[in-house]
């Protein structure tokens, strides 16, 4: 009977682990989403030239020799701000995992357990 409720709660862990990981997975689609949509949103803006006086085009940051231009801070900014925030999530995703998978063994140890208890009895 305490094996029972050990295992049962190990799986009502094992669901959460998955849940927050599923959590975090769509986290992170949608934080690359945003980053390609605001990666488009400044090319377009750039392809119509609504770029501030003094501020070089995309195309032609892209083209430049190295150092001879600069990102609007603006841009590079919000692309710093959305990468440092994948990268945390993607690290409490391997967390997450790792969590998920020692608790699944200890899941599988458990129903081991049980039955090796069952077979006994």
């Amino acid at each position: 009977e305490e094996l029972l409720r050990i295992l049962s709660q190990r799986e009502a862990e094992l669901e959460l682990s998955r849940e927050e990981r599923r959590d975090k997975d769509a986290a992170i689609s949608f934080l690359k989403t945003r980053i390609v949509t605001m990666q488009n949103q400044s090319r377009a803006s750039s392809d119509r030239g609504d770029e501030p006086p003094g501020q070089p085009s995309l195309a032609e940051w892209a083209a430049a020799p190295s150092g001879d231009l600069r990102r609007p801070a603006e841009v590079s900014d919000r692309e710093l701000r959305l990468e440092a925030e994948l990268r945390r999530q993607q690290e409490q995703n391997r967390r997450l995992q790792v969590q998920l998978e020692r608790t699944h063994a200890e899941a599988e140890a458990l129903g081991a357990r049980l039955q090796e208890a069952n077979h006994e009895i």
